[in-house]
């Protein structure tokens, strides 16, 4: 039962900071720059949720180095997340082996956009706008 905890916490796609605004991984390196293949993702994503007017060059993006054995790094104690949005300084965190991850990508995307002060909608509305996106 253990083994099977520790894979399916290790299958966690992605988390959101809402408390720990200060926490940054360790490891954290700012991309020298932005894969090429995000502007379409970026373009995807907000066409999904129906928003147009903002700029994927407001996220500061960074590679987080990951022990071989595991995919993720470590965050919010025991799990281990693939990305990491937070909205304090519009930063995203990417385990280094998931940064052309279109899944992981476009899921903190999602998040960053739908965080804008211009769009706002309830919690409920942002998850079935995950689950439209298939992002969820």
């Amino acid at each position: 039962m253990t083994a099977l905890l520790l894979l399916l916490a290790l299958q966690i796609p992605v988390t959101s900071d809402t408390m720990l605004k200060d926490w940054r991984p360790d490891s954290a390196v700012a991309y020298d720059s932005v894969p090429v293949i995000y502007n379409q993702w970026w373009e995807e994503t907000q066409d999904c949720a129906g928003v147009k007017e903002l700029k994927l060059s407001r996220i500061n993006w960074f590679s987080v180095k990951t022990i071989p054995i595991y995919v993720g790094f470590p965050c919010q104690g025991a799990y281990r997340c693939f990305g990491w949005w937070k909205a304090r300084g519009h930063e995203v965190f990417i385990a280094h082996n998931q940064m052309l991850n279109e899944y992981v990508i476009k899921h903190e995307m999602l998040h960053e956009i739908l965080w804008d002060e211009n769009v706002e909608r309830k919690f409920m509305e942002h998850h079935k706008l995950f689950q439209k996106c298939g992002l969820s």
